[in-house]
């Protein structure tokens, strides 16, 4: 088993550009200030890892880019945020019968361009599993083609291809053997010594608020969890498990970054999730009546928001309280 390399989040970025990265998340998902933070620390360690990007790139389920954008360094307009394109109302009915519903999963004309700055960084090929992920990272520009397919589905690429893939969503996967197929397909998919940058949950971090509130009202636990405890602990492992599982797929583990205290986590499970169908409702009609109001609120909101949260960018004192961190970053190297 080959040791990999720990470096302290500390010592990969700092402060200053995790909160960078919050307020510029913030413009695009501002109904949930908690997914902002989260990801702020996510795009925060791996950004200084993609000034390697070269050669023949993957931006591996991509979805609809904005998190591969903020990573290359873009950064949003103002105007432009992930409901522009939610309808509400017209799936008010299938919400109340009981139906899963994904407001996402639809792609309209925009009279919004999403980039105030792009930092003119490019993969040469992006890849997300839905045909709307698709239509929206192209308003980005930082693919030269996109595609999309099931991510089950070998990868339709030569082999030998790449020297840089970035795969962000590797730890949705279900089941340890569909895992092990995609990771051993990227592997074959990259050059001798590429690089893949990735993230995970770990298994030893606090419990998630289901665990914490076993024995409360199941229903009640449920509407507050919304199944994302089982997705956060579907493919946590230890340091150890994670080393096995890459190596019997053809890759070595060069840089493993600890990230996220455990705080961040707690505040990303609950955060505003159970009202944003409210807050959805409220944004559609405002919306509807004046735009230039709905920007005033947004604003307000913003600021309000960032004076509350930004102090959770600060991973200094979390880390001198014996916080621990939840996620693992990645950087693997094919051998």
């Amino acid at each position: 088993m080959i040791e990999p390399v720990k470096l302290l989040f500390s010592e990969v970025t700092d402060d200053s550009r995790t909160r960078h990265h919050f307020c510029n998340l913030l413009t695009t998902s501002w109904l949930r200030p908690e997914r902002a933070l989260l990801d702020a620390y996510m795009v925060s360690v791996i950004e200084p890892f993609t000034k390697n990007l070269s050669g023949n790139s993957l931006d591996w389920g991509c979805t609809d880019a904005s998190l591969s954008f903020a990573i290359l360094g873009g950064i949003f307009k103002f105007e432009y945020d992930d409901y522009l394109e939610v309808e509400w109302l017209s799936k008010l009915n299938e919400i109340k019968i009981g139906l899963n519903v994904d407001f996402f999963d639809k792609t309209s004309s925009l009279s919004v361009d999403p980039v105030l700055k792009s930092s003119g960084r490019k993969f040469t090929h992006g890849l997300s599993w839905k045909e709307s992920h698709v239509l929206k990272a192209e308003r980005f520009k930082i693919h030269d083609l996109l595609s999309f397919q099931e991510f089950e589905r070998k990868l339709p690429y030569t082999d030998n291809f790449f020297n840089f893939i970035l795969a962000t969503n590797l730890f949705w996967i279900e089941g340890e053997i569909v895992l092990k197929n995609v990771l051993a397909d990227l592997n074959a998919k990259c050059k001798l010594g590429a690089k893949v940058l990735t993230i995970f949950p770990q298994k030893s971090a606090p419990l998630t608020i289901a665990q914490q509130l076993e024995g409360a009202d199941k229903e009640w636990v449920k509407k507050i969890d919304r199944g994302i405890s089982a997705n956060l602990l579907m493919n946590a492992m230890t340091l150890e498990e994670f080393t096995v599982l890459f190596e019997s797929t053809g890759f070595k583990i060069t840089n493993v970054v600890e990230f996220c205290p455990a705080l961040i986590s707690t505040i990303y499970q609950i955060g505003f999730r159970p009202m944003f169908p409210v807050f959805l409702n409220m944004y559609e009609k405002i919306k509807k009546v004046s735009p230039e109001k709905l920007m005033e609120i947004k604003q307000q909101w913003i600021n309000t928001v960032s004076d509350f949260m930004l102090p959770l960018c600060d991973s200094e004192w979390m880390s001198k309280t014996g916080m621990q961190n939840t996620w693992y970053f990645f950087e693997l190297e094919t051998i």
